[in-house]
């Protein structure tokens, strides 16, 4: 009896040291990226969603996103390429949203890697991730028509109909170029964008939505559930509101981004997606366009602040600065110091394509995003106790296509009882 009456005792003694910030949004949902997307382009059909500042402010309201996302999505149904099956893409900017959308609307996968990939390099991912479908940034600074033609000699003899063969590549079947320049076997993306835009109902929000390389040839994919969750979490954090004014220094094929715009576009916001990242064109979007919040890479933030067009500018009216990634403390106080009453928000990743789940202000404060749990161990594993410091670890729907995996975020820290992280 007093063996037993000691076991009970430890089990009541017992504390739980994780941490689960609250949230308002629905977890357990089972809506689709494509029914989001329809929802919100009803609601704000006439409102500008998505722009590109440097490029005359060329923009798209809510109901072109359905026309054209939902179009390229029966589009992609039309010429056999569903059911879980893959595209790989080097698009960037609008184009890579839009594309990746339509992917999602018709229950595909989308892999996104840099504009810059050489042939060589997007031929690793076709066969790391058994690509059906390959859609290149065929653009003025780079014709990539002219490259492929060269990687895929096969494309010299194929027939306009064809299906694409090459024994390096077993389960690629379509080539599509974004840009104007076609030849045979490779298709205009903009041909098979369809008038019709009625969604994929055999599409489930467990269905991989989108996968992003990240280091030694491995990947992180995530479900179409794992993007909305975390995409409702951070309109929550930021409390997005219809006709906001996002501005995006931020490559898409990081990962990071694809969740903070569908944020954007799941309250009315409107994202400005910068092509050309320069220290010009970021101001440009904040003083001349009007852009209210920065949403800006770590190195890009580097690099504004170190150019001399930074150093003319005396007053930057910004009310919001996002940073993604590891962030120099002098570098967000050298760009607090330009704007008023700024809110500085900081993501550091776990690696490229994954957020950490928690977010910190410039004095090294922070807080895990709503939903989100979180706890410190040490370097064995071992939990620690609240206001201990050690590494933080995640748990949630930020964490690829697997919520239940404790992540680890390679971040120094401890948690107080209130939630509380402190750098």
């Amino acid at each position: 009896m007093l063996s037993k009456s000691n076991n009970i005792k430890k089990v009541i003694s017992r504390r739980f040291i994780t941490y689960v910030q609250r949230g308002k949004f629905e977890v357990e949902t089972k809506e689709t990226i494509g029914d989001r997307i329809g929802t919100i382009c009803k609601q704000f059909k006439y409102s500008d969603a998505l722009t590109i500042p440097d490029h005359n402010n060329y923009s798209l309201t809510y109901g072109d996103i359905l026309q054209n996302a939902g179009g390229l999505a029966n589009g992609f149904v039309e010429h056999s390429i569903k059911d879980n099956q893959t595209i790989v893409s080097n698009s960037f900017g609008v184009d890579s949203a839009l594309i990746h959308m339509a992917a999602s609307c018709a229950g595909l996968n989308y892999v996104s890697v840099p504009p810059t990939s050489t042939f060589s390099e997007i031929g690793t991912h076709l066969n790391g991730q058994k690509a059906s479908t390959l859609i290149m940034a065929d653009s003025n600074q780079r014709v990539m028509v002219k490259e492929a033609l060269e990687f895929f000699p096969n494309l010299l003899t194929i027939y306009n109909d064809e299906y694409h063969r090459d024994n390096r590549f077993p389960a690629l079947k379509h080539i599509f170029s974004t840009g104007g320049s076609q030849q045979p076997g490779i298709s205009l993306l903009k041909d098979i964008v369809l008038s019709k835009t009625s969604p994929n109902k055999n599409v489930e929000n467990t269905h991989i939505s989108t996968t992003y390389p990240v280091a030694d040839g491995n990947y992180v994919s995530f479900t179409q559930k794992s993007i909305l969750n975390t995409a409702d979490a951070l309109a929550e954090y930021f409390d997005i509101k219809p006709n906001e004014r996002f501005s995006f220094a931020v490559p898409l094929y990081e990962g990071n981004a694809t969740a903070f715009y569908l944020a954007c576009l799941s309250k009315g916001a409107m994202v400005g997606f910068i092509s050309q990242i320069t220290p010009s064109t970021i101001l440009n979007s904040i003083i001349r366009d009007k852009f209210e919040h920065l949403f800006i890479s770590s190195s890009n933030l580097n690099t504004l602040v170190s150019s001399m067009e930074f150093a003319q500018i005396q007053t930057i009216p910004l009310k919001r600065l996002i940073v993604v990634g590891e962030c120099d403390d002098s570098i967000v106080k050298r760009f607090e110091s330009k704007c008023v009453d700024l809110k500085t928000s900081i993501f550091p990743f776990a690696h490229i394509g994954q957020i950490s789940g928690a977010v910190f202000n410039s004095s090294g404060f922070g807080e895990l995003l709503p939903k989100v749990e979180g706890k410190i161990v040490d370097e064995n594993g071992k939990e620690l106790d609240f206001d201990s410091r050690g590494s933080l670890m995640t748990k949630g729907f930020h964490v690829g296509s697997n919520p239940t995996h404790w992540l680890k975020t390679n971040i120094k820290a401890s948690i107080n009882k209130n939630g509380t992280i402190k750098l």
